[in-house]
């Protein structure tokens, strides 16, 4: 449910940024679409949506939520130059997990229109150097199956090959006591704000705003998730 809330608030946001910045939005690509929370309200709110991510699940789910969205299994690269975009978007870091960002990003200025807008957001690479990330521990009951979940994240820092790694590790307790393990990690990468305006220009970009994710303020040099708005001259 709270992805679901962040999704919506989030799709009012681009319908903010395409009035303000664009002209005519329609035709929208969602890169990493995962399983459709952006792609399905987008289309709700009167968009031409298509949906890619690498994750065949994630796809699957996608399409068993709604069979009238293109949902398409595959990465950017599989979009053919012949199919051009109002707007490219993608959200929820996925962008960190890119390791070519500035082949991603001529991809992006290949398939979409002139005047069109890309939006996306990443880590921003001054407040991961600056703030240190902590250990976290969160700890929530399942309201489905009444287990105990627990996650402990611990990040690591690669200042020199500017990666992110979190590595995250669960305990479940089950309603009969017994206590399950598992494991996840995260590799990321993190780039100064420099450092994207410059690969953005590189490819007729320019960079209209750099905002904070969650109140959509000017980005600071604290905020660690934040949201780029480019428009393709």
């Amino acid at each position: 449910m709270m992805g679901t809330n962040r999704a919506t608030e989030e799709c009012f946001t681009l319908q903010r940024i395409f009035n303000k910045y664009g002209s005519g939005i329609h035709r929208i690509l969602d890169v990493g679409c995962g399983t459709g929370l952006h792609s399905n309200i987008l289309y709700n709110m009167g968009c031409e949506v298509t949906g890619i991510d690498t994750s065949k699940d994630m796809i699957d789910i996608a399409k068993s939520k709604n069979s009238d969205i293109e949902f398409i299994n595959g990465d950017i690269y599989s979009i053919g130059s012949n199919r051009k975009y109002d707007s490219v978007i993608s959200m929820w870091n996925v962008m960190g997990y890119v390791p070519y960002i500035d082949d991603f990003i001529s991809k992006v200025s290949d398939i979409i229109k002139s005047e069109g807008l890309f939006i996306f957001d990443v880590f921003n690479g001054i407040a991961v150097i600056d703030t240190k990330p902590q250990r976290t521990i969160k700890a929530k009951i399942d309201n489905a199956t009444g287990d105990i979940i627990k996650r402990t994240g611990t990040p690591y820092v690669d200042l020199m090959n500017q990666t992110f790694t979190m590595k995250y590790r669960y305990d479940i307790t089950k309603t009969d006591g017994r206590i399950e393990t598992f494991n996840e990690e995260h590799d990321m990468i993190f780039y100064t704000p420099n450092q994207i305006k410059d690969m953005l220009e590189y490819d007729n970009f320019e960079l209209l705003e750099m905002t904070n994710v969650y109140d959509c303020k000017k980005a600071t040099k604290d905020d660690w998730d934040v949201r780029y708005i480019a428009r393709k001259e």
